[in-house]
């Protein structure tokens, strides 16, 4: 008898986590979009479950970070952060600037989140600068299905302001190098982002 229910149990294991692999909620950040209201500029992430399933407690810190002093044409010599990406949004320590909110994400239903509110002036001066805003965070949320492992994504965008030729400013939106992946690839992308930190010091 037991040598007949290790193989159906076998089997039946694996059954379980190819369904619940086809039928999870796969949450993302999909983009990153800037507009005007009065005398500010809004910045939001529009997050999307891309997955067949509701998700499980979605939680998602977000944290925006616009410094006039980012500066890369040429680098600023008060830059805070490499040109590729800021800091691991996953290290954020709760407190300003940033904020965790736990979102409604339907299937297949854009979910857009406010991030950040600027003076029209400050985006004009970084748009003058050339410099580089960023909206990172990180996405944790579980699978409605018995035994599922819980999930985790980071996400990163650089917005950076550019002054037209009439004098207007419109934003450059692009993923950064880092900080765009979920679970296991998150080990990887952290590995990579940590050897290059190193040789930019070691230039320094």
């Amino acid at each position: 008898m037991r040598k007949v229910y290790g193989p159906i149990k076998d089997q039946a294991d694996a059954t379980r986590e190819s369904y619940a692999a086809v039928q999870r909620p796969f949450l993302v950040a999909r983009t990153a979009e800037a507009y005007q209201r009065n005398l500010l500029w809004n910045f939001q992430v529009v997050f999307e479950n891309n997955g067949v399933t509701p998700p499980k407690h979605p939680i998602v810190t977000v944290i925006p970070s616009f410094d006039l002093s980012e500066v890369n044409l040429p680098p600023a010599p008060n830059r805070k952060t490499p040109l590729y990406a800021p800091a691991d949004p996953a290290e954020w320590q709760p407190g300003p600037p940033g904020y965790t909110t736990i979102v409604d994400l339907k299937r297949k239903t854009p979910y857009p989140l406010d991030v950040i509110g600027l003076p029209g002036n400050f985006v004009a001066q970084m748009a003058e600068n050339r410099a580089d805003g960023y909206i990172s965070g990180t996405i944790r949320y579980g699978a409605f299905f018995q035994k599922s492992k819980d999930h985790f994504a980071k996400f990163c965008f650089v917005l950076v302001p550019i002054k037209n030729g009439d004098g207007t400013i419109a934003i450059a939106v692009s993923l950064c190098r880092h900080w765009n992946c979920e679970d296991d690839e998150c080990e990887t992308d952290k590995a990579e982002y940590n050897v290059e930190m190193v040789a930019l010091r070691s230039r320094r």
